[in-house]
C-alpha cells in the first residue's frame, strides 16, 4: 500500500466498488414462505445448539452476501451426497411437523435449478 491511510485505503476501494463482504450471516426459519436462494459453497458439522442428533451447517452465496443456516438431521439425511459446491438452490421453509412426544422437525421444499458455471 503506498502513502496513506487505512481509512483512505478502504474509502477509495468502496468508492471503487472493490469491497467485499466477508461475514457469514446466520439464517434463520420463522415463517413459512421464507426462502434463500444461492449458490451452495459447503457443509459442515454444525456442534453448537441443544440437537437431539448431529446437524450440519450449510454456507451459501446469495445476493445479500455470504450467509449460513440449518436445515435439521431430516433434510440433511435427505440431502446426504447430493449438494454439489457451486449447485445454485433455492430452500423455502414450509413450517414444522408435530413428529410426537412433543417434537416437532422442520420442513423444506429444495430445488436445484441449475450449477454457478451455467449461471442463468
Amino acid at each position: 500500500m503506498g502513502k496513506g491511510t487505512f481509512e483512505d485505503a478502504y474509502a477509495a476501494a468502496q468508492k471503487a466498488g472493490s469491497v467485499e463482504r466477508v461475514d457469514v450471516k446466520m439464517v434463520q426459519w420463522n415463517e413459512a414462505g421464507e426462502a434463500l436462494i444461492g449458490e451452495f459453497v459447503l457443509h459442515e458439522p454444525f456442534t453448537g445448539g441443544d440437537f437431539d442428533t448431529p446437524v450440519e451447517r450449510y454456507f451459501f452465496n446469495a445476493d445479500f452476501g455470504r450467509c449460513s443456516c440449518l436445515l435439521g438431521s431430516a433434510t440433511d439425511k435427505q440431502l446426504a451426497d447430493t449438494l454439489k459446491p457451486g449447485d445454485l438452490l433455492r430452500i423455502e421453509f414450509q413450517g414444522k411437523k408435530e413428529i410426537g412426544g412433543g417434537r416437532s422437525v422442520n420442513q423444506f421444499k429444495i430445488e436445484i435449478f441449475g450449477h454457478a458455471k451455467e449461471k442463468p
